[in-house]
């Protein structure tokens, strides 16, 4: 079964280094736009001038703040080519991780060199603060002098399945949209459900 794409809860994606950074305790980044198939993909590169000795943490900030909910779970997924193995915790939370929208997570391991869809899902707090500033929140990537990351096609959505990358719902257009055909059965094949998820989608090629 191939899920059909949930619009992006993330703004301005795919737009290079735009709305990335790499914020750290101490010591230098570089935070650049690469092309990456036709993508606009995001590199962030620890630097060799000065060590960071302290914390760190990647994030992005273009979250949609008014479309979480409470108590509702969030898919998130991105591709990622890192230089070194990493497993980010992600959350939903300000710079200073307070004011959390959500649960932390562990998303699964991005192995070095190679490019890995990484995904969690991430739960709602049951009463969200009233703070707005809250920016998509990753931790755990060494910073060694020299390690980098590559990012792109990252999303948050609705549900506890991580689907096909799409933008956001102001930036989406037609040709976003992939091309699927839906099967849909039960035991009165004259009657037919307008819920998506009762389909099965095969993408067509």
């Amino acid at each position: 079964m191939t899920d059909y794409p949930n619009l992006n809860l993330l703004a301005k994606t795919n737009k290079g280094a735009d709305g990335w950074d790499w914020l750290l305790s101490d010591g230098d980044k570089r935070v650049e736009e690469v092309n990456v198939d036709g993508i606009r993909a995001a590199e962030l590169t620890k630097g060799t001038t000065t060590a960071n000795t302290g914390w760190n943490l990647i994030q992005y900030d273009g979250l949609q703040r008014n479309l979480i909910q409470p108590s509702t779970k969030y898919a998130l997924s991105f591709d990622v080519k890192p230089s070194v193995d990493v497993n980010f915790d992600a959350t939903l939370a300000r710079v200073d991780k307070g004011e959390a929208l959500t649960d932390t997570a562990t998303m699964n391991k991005a192995p070095a060199n190679q490019w890995t869809k990484v995904s969690a899902v991430l739960t709602s707090k049951e009463t969200l603060p009233d703070d707005s500033s809250q920016i998509l929140y990753l931790s755990g990537m060494p910073t060694a002098n020299g390690n980098s990351l590559t990012i792109k096609n990252v999303k948050l959505e609705q549900g506890s399945t991580a689907t096909p990358y799409m933008p956001s719902a102001s930036e989406v257009t037609a040709e976003d949209y992939p091309s699927y055909i839906g099967t849909y059965t039960d035991n009165n094949s004259n009657e037919q459900s307008t819920d998506p998820a009762r389909y099965s989608w095969k993408k067509i090629e």
